[in-house]
């Protein structure tokens, strides 16, 4: 004889904390606003993506520099004409 399991569906609601202070804030001042535009104004957003992709085109550039230098003899077509693998001549 077979027992089914059983199975509790429980529907709980999270509580909802209100609280008896405001998100009231002081209207800042024309110079603070001004300050806030600055920081904020469409110049900067364009200039700190355009380092941020310079800094990721980098790392990315970085990455496939150290990978295709390090490879082994093993992955070279022909270890001969690799120039990872023959010897150099000393320069004068």
């Amino acid at each position: 004889m077979a027992q089914d399991p059983i199975v509790a569906i429980v529907h709980s609601e999270p509580a909802v904390l209100e609280t008896t202070h405001g998100a009231d804030q002081a209207v800042p001042s024309a110079e603070k606003q001004q300050v806030a535009d600055d920081v904020f104004s469409p110049e900067v957003q364009k200039a700190a993506a355009v380092l941020l992709s310079l800094q990721m085109g980098m790392g990315l550039a970085h990455h496939l520099i150290v990978e295709h230098a390090s490879h082994d003899e093993e992955e070279c077509e022909d270890p001969k004409r690799c120039c990872q693998h023959t010897p150099r001549k000393p320069m004068l």
